[in-house]
């Protein structure tokens, strides 16, 4: 036990006769803290724009955001993991909870969750349950990202299209994406890149459509060489080579619709206001049905804590991630479809309902990616990963569909753990 000498009590004394008041001189503790996202577009503005309303409201806490690309955060945050220095909340996907969970890198929040009056009822069931494993909780939803068709609708109407009666079927998006091509012009009707993830969505969609399946049931195996798998490699090369619908060797696919080189692509929401502030008249519509059931590519961005026994600082993060799912309204103008009930209700009468509503429009059809533990190196959005190098081999021609869906299968079953 401290003892308290006759000398200390008497400079504690001295030191209370000199200060005006202990009313004065008291100063509420401030909380920091560290809070990492990927969200490196419009959205991130966005989100430091919460954090700044955040932290002016609630002056007992300072949260201090800090964004990466998301192939450089999973690592930094391992990194500092085992420093000892991580950060005490992470903004991730919704298929990335399962790998860090069981990975220790995660605290469970059920009871905090609860204590602030967060319970599943509250989101949509696709991300919720991806926040659960092994029967905890770690994490809370804050959207839900599906791919939808951009329109740039000048653009269409020049063409004699109507863009308010967007292409709804495979054959529709051929008619569409021959009439809006312009080779002597340097304009092409659609966008299948080749140089990062963007194009593997666009496969992942159409291998959902066509019936087909990623993994098989026991999540063992990759099912990407099958038939269905194929087929959708053959389809988006075939708008390249031999239709000539679609832009060869293409690049960054936002960079190309905003310049006008491509007038329809797949893109998540979070890139609309990248649209509207380039100036672009902008249309957005449901993924085209090019198989022959609906089925779209999607994720979503959610809210954990990292693994700490610092109850104060739990506390404290549970706050912040309680605010952000009341404003989960706000969130949504940046370009994201609430994962919260009672925001995604409200979006009707706010001004980006009529560019998120093809995206709501899906959620029946969203496919997640699977829950891996190698997850964020197999999923990873521009590294050179098995996904990636077939999904470039397909699409420049440097393999068939069918070599280029063997590699896959083959490089993803040698990075396989179990799935959640």
């Amino acid at each position: 036990m401290h003892r308290l000498t006759r000398r200390a009590a008497l400079v504690q004394g001295a030191a209370a006769a000199l200060a005006p008041s202990a009313r004065t001189l008291a100063l509420p503790a401030v909380i920091p803290l560290s809070f990492w996202g990927g969200w490196t577009g419009p959205d991130g503005l966005a989100m430091q724009r919460l954090v700044a309303r955040f932290n002016a409201e609630t002056p007992d806490l300072r949260v201090t955001l800090t964004l990466y690309n998301w192939d450089l955060i999973f690592d930094r945050w391992r990194s500092q993991f085992d420093g000892g220095s991580p950060p005490d909340l992470v903004g991730i996907h919704a298929t990335e909870v399962a790998e860090f969970a069981v990975g220790g890198m995660l605290r469970e929040i059920g009871r905090e969750a609860r204590a602030i009056g967060l319970s599943g009822d509250q989101f949509l069931a696709a991300p919720w349950k991806r926040c659960q494993v092994n029967g905890g909780l770690y994490a809370i939803p804050l959207d839900v990202h599906p791919l939808s068709l951009y329109i740039n609708a000048g653009a269409a109407r020049r063409a004699g299209l109507d863009p308010l009666n967007p292409p709804r079927t495979g054959g529709e998006l051929l008619a569409w994406a021959r009439r809006l091509t312009d080779r002597r012009r340097g304009q092409w009707g659609y966008a299948a890149p080749a140089g990062d993830v963007e194009c593997f969505r666009q496969w992942f969609s159409l291998l959902y459509q066509n019936g087909g399946s990623f993994l098989d049931a026991r999540g063992a195996h990759c099912l990407a060489d099958g038939p269905q798998g194929v087929a959708a490699f053959s389809f988006l090369r075939s708008l390249i080579a031999p239709l000539g619908v679609a832009m060869p060797q293409e690049g960054p696919v936002d960079a190309d619709f905003l310049d006008g080189r491509v007038v329809m692509y797949p893109q998540g929401p979070w890139y609309i206001q990248g649209a509207l502030q380039a100036g672009i008249s902008l249309v957005t519509a449901p993924m085209p049905l090019v198989g022959r059931r609906p089925a779209v590519w999607a994720n979503s961005h959610v809210l954990a804590i990292v693994n700490t026994q610092d109850s104060a600082r739990v506390t404290a993060a549970m706050r912040f991630i309680g605010w952000i799912h009341a404003h989960g309204l706000d969130w949504a103008q940046a370009g994201q479809v609430p994962a919260g009930n009672d925001a995604r209700a409200q979006l009707p009468g706010t001004p980006v309902w009529r560019y998120l509503r093809p995206f709501v429009a899906q959620l029946p059809h969203i496919v997640y990616q699977p829950s891996l533990l190698a997850g964020t190196s197999l999923f990873a959005e521009q590294l050179p990963t098995p996904i990636i190098t077939a999904t470039r081999a397909a699409m420049l021609g440097q393999q068939s569909a069918a070599n280029a869906a063997r590699a896959m299968s083959e490089g993803v079953d040698q990075a396989l753990s179990p799935s959640f």
